[in-house]
């Protein structure tokens, strides 16, 4: 199952900027392909800046980019009791299992 995230936050911005790292795409090459301005790839990686219209947009245009580079995201929400909800997103890219735990245990320590 895949859900669209509703705020991009720095999880998804460190995903992003490893992704594209990962991928050795340059920062302009990618922005120029996916039509969106240097400046707007750069706010979504680090998270500086006020270029996009919205926080949603900016969220859609983020997931939209994560999945060019193969990452699929899925979020599943538990409470754990009425006064501690947990929310935890596992981020699914073609690496082995014990990659991806480990990603997500850095990102949850």
């Amino acid at each position: 199952m895949t859900t669209k995230i509703s705020s991009w936050t720095a999880v998804e911005q460190d995903l992003l900027h490893k992704c594209r790292l990962d991928a050795n795409i340059d920062e302009t090459a990618f922005a120029r392909r996916h039509n969106i301005s240097l400046a707007q790839l750069r706010e979504l990686e680090n998270g500086l800046g006020a270029f996009f219209y919205s926080p949603k947009i900016k969220a859609q245009v983020g997931c939209r980019l994560l999945q060019e580079l193969g990452v699929e995201s899925i979020e599943f929400a538990s409470e754990v009791s009425e006064t501690c909800p947990v929310s935890t997103r596992i981020f699914i890219k073609p690496f082995s299992a014990r990659q991806v735990i480990a990603w997500v245990r850095d990102r949850l320590t």
